[in-house]
C-alpha cells in the first residue's frame, strides 16, 4: 500500500509532485510523498485512530459524497491502476474534480443526488472493493445501507463517516450512534469497527462495515 508514516505523520505515494489542497509535499526516494492531514480528512483520521484501509493499487473504490476531493486525491494515489467513481450533488465540488481528474486519471466523477445511485444502472453497474460514504444528510444512514448491499463486492471493505448532528441535533452523538447502529446490523450488515474521529472531527463517528 502507498501510504507511509513518517515522525508520525501519514504520506501517499506519488508520482507527481501535485498539490491539491495546499498539503505538503516532500520527495523521498526518487517518490514524492503527499501529507495525509487528519484534520482535513475523515478516512486519515481514522487511519490515525486505528483504522487499515485494505485497498491495492488495482482496486475498485465507489466514493459518495466525495467533496472538492481531497480524501479522494489520497485514495486516487493508492488504487494507481484502478478506478474511483468519485459522486457529490455539489456543481462546485464538480468544478474542483474536473481539475483533478486532469492529474489523477483514475477518478471517474458522477454529479447526481446520492440515492439515485442505487436507482441507475447507467451510473454504476459494478462491485467494488472498498466503498466509503461522508454526506450530511439527516438519511446518511439509510443511503450507505442501500449503496453496501448493491455495490460492495464480496470480501470488499466499507465505511462511513457518521455525522450525529447531521442526522439528529437534539440528542447526543452517543445516543445517534448506537440508533444508527441498529439500523446498519437489521439491515443484515455487520459492523466491524467504530472509531470516535476525535479530536480531529467532533461528533463524528467512522463506521467500517463489512457484508
Amino acid at each position: 500500500m502507498q501510504i507511509q508514516i513518517i515522525k508520525n505523520r501519514l504520506y501517499t505515494e506519488t508520482n507527481d509532485n501535485y498539490n491539491h489542497y495546499g498539503e505538503k509535499v516532500v520527495k523521498e526516494r526518487g517518490k514524492y510523498l503527499r501529507e495525509w492531514n487528519p484534520k482535513s480528512s475523515k478516512i486519515a483520521a481514522a487511519l490515525k485512530k486505528g483504522f487499515t484501509l485494505n485497498l491495492n493499487e488495482n482496486s475498485k473504490v465507489l466514493y459518495v459524497g466525495c467533496s472538492t476531493g481531497t480524501t479522494l486525491s489520497h485514495i486516487s494515489d493508492i488504487v494507481i491502476n484502478g478506478n474511483i467513481i468519485a459522486n457529490d450533488v455539489s456543481p462546485e465540488s464538480m468544478v474542483s474534480l474536473l481539475k483533478l481528474m486532469k492529474i489523477k486519471k483514475n477518478i471517474i466523477p458522477i454529479l447526481s443526488d446520492y440515492r439515485i445511485l442505487t436507482e441507475n444502472k447507467d451510473l454504476v453497474d459494478e462491485k467494488f472493493n472498498f466503498i466509503f460514504q461522508d454526506v450530511s444528510q439527516k438519511d446518511q444512514t439509510i443511503i450507505f445501507i442501500d449503496i453496501v448491499s448493491k455495490f460492495l463486492a464480496k470480501g470488499g471493505q466499507a465505511a462511513i463517516s457518521l455525522k450525529t448532528r447531521s442526522i439528529d441535533s437534539r440528542i447526543s452523538p452517543k445516543q445517534v450512534l448506537k440508533q444508527e447502529s441498529e439500523k446498519i446490523r437489521a439491515a443484515g450488515l455487520r459492523i466491524l469497527k467504530t472509531l470516535d474521529l476525535e479530536p480531529f472531527e467532533k461528533d463524528h463517528y467512522f463506521l467500517e462495515v463489512g457484508l
